[in-house]
């Protein structure tokens, strides 16, 4: 099972936890302080090193991770006792979106050519929360090559509004017309 299936596994069973015990709040923080340790290298390399002895992983873990929960640290050393800590990486994204869509609300990734300012942010994601029937997070992102307009991507589904996606569009209609390419 390829890595971001085992995140996306045990990140529905961390939100079924978090939905049983009414916890999301104290998951959202501990899957932070989590994920943040799984991005440093030197960190994830000590944990998948089979010359470390557990008990030198287990005070490793104990110590970086003083206040998070019970819970949380057995997370922590199932994905090291399966020689997959790397798993945790993922596992707070997955949370995340569990709990967003529990929420009601949905994530929309935006190109754009020039950046957005916040107020065509927020009206942007209006539009968009009146189109999908959720309250949308806008997470914006620069591509010049787009050259124009923008590109959204929400619960995937994408809308290409960009001046560069209409141009291929065009050449695709043009080239089926006469047959060139």
């Amino acid at each position: 099972m390829p890595k971001s299936a085992y995140a996306s596994r045990y990140g529905k069973a961390v939100f079924q936890i978090a939905l049983e015990n009414g916890s999301f709040e104290a998951w959202h923080s501990d899957l932070a302080q989590i994920d943040s340790a799984a991005s440093q290298e030197s960190f994830m390399r000590f944990l998948e090193n089979t010359r470390v002895p557990p008990k030198e992983k287990e005070r490793l873990i104990t110590g970086r991770f003083p206040g998070i929960s019970p819970l949380a640290l057995n997370l922590i050393r199932l994905a090291v006792s399966k020689n997959n800590p790397r798993v945790l990486k993922g596992v707070a994204g997955e949370f995340e979106r569990l709990w967003d869509e529990y929420r009601g609300i949905a994530r929309a990734n935006v190109i754009t050519a020039v950046p957005l300012d916040e107020a065509e942010k927020t009206r942007l994601a209006e539009r968009l929360g009146e189109i999908f029937g959720k309250e949308i997070k806008i997470t914006a992102k620069i591509d010049p090559e787009i050259v124009g307009g923008l590109v959204v991507r929400v619960n995937g589904k994408l809308i290409d509004g960009s001046i560069r996606g209409r141009l291929m569009a065009l050449k695709k209609q043009i080239a089926g017309v006469g047959g060139v390419e």
